[in-house]
């Protein structure tokens, strides 16, 4: 497959992570289009972007779903990957990502060494896996901050959410829409500095949005 990639990351205060990321994205995957979305940062993250050669985009609305959704208006690559920027995640495992996107039109992230995640967290998404279950998707991870899926299927997605639960309802909807999901097992390290994540307010907005 040739690596026709738009990597998206929303990115409020990772100044100390971001070039780092950028720089692993690089050595993973040839000729990336990189999207990093400001979203109202404080610190030196917009100018670390435009350093590192990424394209740097403005989304003042605070939320995880309104960085996103001003991040894909930009996307002109037909293959995406949807990753946070806070030294979490391996980009090197983006090949694995492009692999299956061959014959599957989502693919999800599962962190197999949950033992780094906080307790609260895993409960939490053991909570939302259970809802979605219910909804026909069985995947072990639902609150994965990395995933891959082709430019056509995502922007067909229509998606809305502008919290923490837009990461719910794109799964919910690719189910709706009968796209083809797929999960691999990927790698997953401690964060750089302190999690932004509230866990019961977070939380909350995805079990909202799986029940009501």
């Amino acid at each position: 497959m040739k690596q026709e990639i738009s990597v998206v990351m929303p990115c409020y205060n990772e100044e100390k992570s971001l070039g780092f990321c950028i720089d692993e994205i690089r050595e993973a995957c040839s000729n990336p289009e990189i999207i990093v979305v400001d979203n109202n940062s404080t610190d030196r993250s917009s100018e670390v972007a435009k350093k590192k050669g990424a394209k740097c985009v403005f989304e003042i609305k605070r939320g995880y779903g309104s960085a996103y959704l001003t991040g894909i208006k930009y996307i002109i690559k037909d293959f995406v990957i949807m990753a946070d920027c806070d030294g979490s995640y391996d980009f090197n495992d983006i090949p694995k990502f492009l692999s299956e996107l061959k014959n599957n039109d989502l693919v999800v992230g599962y962190r197999t060494n949950r033992n780094l995640l906080p307790v609260l967290n895993r409960f939490g998404g053991w909570i939302i896996n259970k809802l979605l279950r219910l909804k026909g998707l069985n995947i072990k991870e639902s609150c994965t901050g990395f995933i891959g899926m082709k430019r056509d299927k995502l922007l067909s997605l229509n998606l809305k959410k502008q919290g923490m639960e837009f990461s719910s309802e794109l799964l919910v909807k690719a189910k709706e829409n009968g796209l083809k999901i797929k999960e691999i097992d990927i790698n997953f390290r401690q964060r750089t500095g302190k999690s932004k994540l509230k866990i019961f307010r977070d939380g909350w907005r995805h079990i909202k949005y799986l029940i009501f």
